[in-house]
């Protein structure tokens, strides 16, 4: 069962990477765990706006990451499939 749960998480990961490659963001490909953040180098994107168009329109949920503090201000975290 844990192998099968490891290769599940490792899927979502992958799948998160490819989203944040789609809208531009930078990551550490290489972070432990399934949890991981991106940042939004465009400065004219709204974390808490593209968090929410993601949600309700491709049902992914990223959480802001100012919630974790002002220094999150441009960044995503949080990834969940």
């Amino acid at each position: 069962m844990d192998r099968w749960i490891k290769q599940v998480y490792q899927e979502r990961k992958q799948a998160a990477f490819r989203i944040m490659d789609v809208l531009g963001l930078t990551y550490d490909y290489n972070s432990a765990g399934l949890l991981f953040g991106a940042k939004i180098l465009d400065s004219s994107f709204d974390a808490d706006k593209l968090a929410d168009k993601l949600l309700y329109e491709n049902r992914v949920f990223i959480t802001p990451g100012h919630i974790f503090g002002n220094q999150g201000n441009q960044y995503l975290r949080n990834f969940s499939l």
